[in-house]
């Protein structure tokens, strides 16, 4: 599983039989690596999420973002934005930037036996990330109904079973 947050990116191995968690790799502390950088950089480009989503897949050429950090990312995006890139090939490079840190992230958690990937947080709500995923990792990405919620629809069900089986001992 992978959790892309606003904040910081989680990456997950978990039981599937039992839901313990085996293994838990997060991104380093800089924002590159989570939603925020999707954020800088569209207000750098001067568009709205969406947009940036759009033009993203619009994007065909393959340029590098090579910072790790999202203040140097944004001096790069300027600097290609004057040579005369597209907004839309800028667009893919900023989510093949963030793409190879969720890469290193889940390759540390896939197994032989993945066939599929859960993908959840409020990135997992960016079209072009899920699809740029999938195809990166060769592997179906599941994206629930309400990916930004997941977090806290865990931490309810957890709860509501502690309080369940604290009641059966009453």
């Amino acid at each position: 599983m992978i959790d892309l947050g606003g904040q910081d990116t989680k990456a997950l191995l978990i039981n599937r039989q039992n839901g313990q968690l085996l293994k838990f790799e997060m991104n380093d502390k800089c924002s590159a690596g989570t939603g925020k950088f999707f954020e800088m950089m569209a207000a750098t480009l001067g568009l709205s999420l969406n947009e940036l989503v759009a033009a993203a897949i619009k994007g065909d050429k393959s340029l590098e973002i090579n910072s790790t950090c999202t203040v140097f990312a944004e001096s790069e995006v300027i600097s290609l934005l004057t040579t005369g890139i597209s907004v839309e090939d800028i667009a893919r490079a900023i989510h093949e930037s963030l793409l190879k840190k969720l890469v290193s992230l889940a390759s540390k958690m896939i197994t032989a036996d993945s066939s599929s990937i859960l993908f959840v947080g409020g990135g997992a709500k960016n079209g072009a990330l899920v699809t740029f995923l999938a195809d990166a990792l060769d592997k179906k990405v599941i994206v629930p109904e309400y990916p930004d919620f997941f977090g806290a629809y865990g931490a309810a069900l957890l709860s509501k079973n502690f309080l369940n089986k604290n009641k059966e001992k009453q």
